[in-house]
């Protein structure tokens, strides 16, 4: 982990398969916790899995509003979107680009944050 890794950043990033792959696990996860839908009407960060364009750009608001909609939350599912976004942190830390890497970083902070609050 770099000393970054629990602040949110605006990243410009394009998302390859296995990134909306594992956005769609966590969809489901979400899902499951009784939280993906009002995070769907909210926000557009969970529509990312579905997405076929070019880059996207996540600012610190969008990361700030994921944070305050997934604090409630249960820990069980907190851990588990933390793992899944720890082997996408790796895998872009090892093969990705720094933009791949920041998105999930960022992503990391808003959960991390939400752990938090719980």
């Amino acid at each position: 982990m770099t000393s970054s890794a629990y602040e949110f950043k605006q990243v410009s990033v394009s998302l390859d398969s296995k990134d909306k792959e594992a956005l769609a696990k966590i969809n489901t996860i979400l899902d499951g916790a009784g939280v993906a839908a009002v995070l769907l009407s909210a926000l557009h960060v969970y529509s990312w899995a579905n997405m076929n364009t070019g880059i996207i750009t996540v600012g610190l608001e969008d990361w700030n509003q994921v944070a305050n909609a997934i604090a409630g939350s249960n820990t069980f599912a907190l851990a588990a979107v933390h793992r899944i976004i720890g082997r996408q942190m790796l895998r872009h830390q090892l093969s990705g680009t720094p933009e791949q890497y920041q998105f999930w970083a960022s992503y990391e902070a808003a959960v991390v944050t939400a752990m938090k609050r719980n």
